[in-house]
């Protein structure tokens, strides 16, 4: 019996590649604002932030006191976001199955060459992560299965 391996359709891919970016920039945006010197995925403060950033809410920083306030209530008509651009980081990819490397890459190519492959197959690494990350990991937690 042959064992089906799941492959990302061109949706899922989409939406993976979306939540990614917000995640990482959510998280390149997080080490620049706290002035963190290591990965905020170790620090709590930062991964409380991207959390609450994560689900929406609204995040204010006072610098000089060094205060973090949180507005629970997502987009409050009374204030009017103006978002900061921000360099997406090229990424870089591997399939293990055929032991080839891609990158650097935009999130556009990357999009579109995850779209189809066993995504239990790739690994995949960008400014930001310490570590190449496992593909399937990262679905699961942003997206889910399905």
């Amino acid at each position: 019996m042959k064992i089906l391996r799941k492959r990302l359709t061109k949706g899922k891919a989409s939406e993976l590649c979306r939540k990614m970016k917000l995640s990482t920039a959510i998280k390149l945006r997080l080490g620049k604002i706290l002035e963190l010197e290591s990965d905020p995925k170790e620090n709590p403060v930062a991964r409380r932030l991207s959390h609450d950033l994560h689900q929406g809410y609204l995040i204010s920083l006072d610098r000089e006191k060094h205060e973090i306030f949180g507005i629970t209530k997502s987009n409050p008509e009374s204030i009017e976001l103006i978002p900061e651009k921000h360099p997406e980081p090229t990424i870089y990819c591997y399939q293990k199955s055929t032991d080839k490397k891609y990158g650097p890459l935009n999130w556009n190519t990357f999009e579109n060459l995850i779209a189809g492959w066993v995504y239990e197959d790739i690994t995949f690494w960008h400014d930001g992560l310490t570590e190449w990350v496992e593909l399937a990991n990262v679905r699961d937690i942003l997206i889910g299965e399905g």
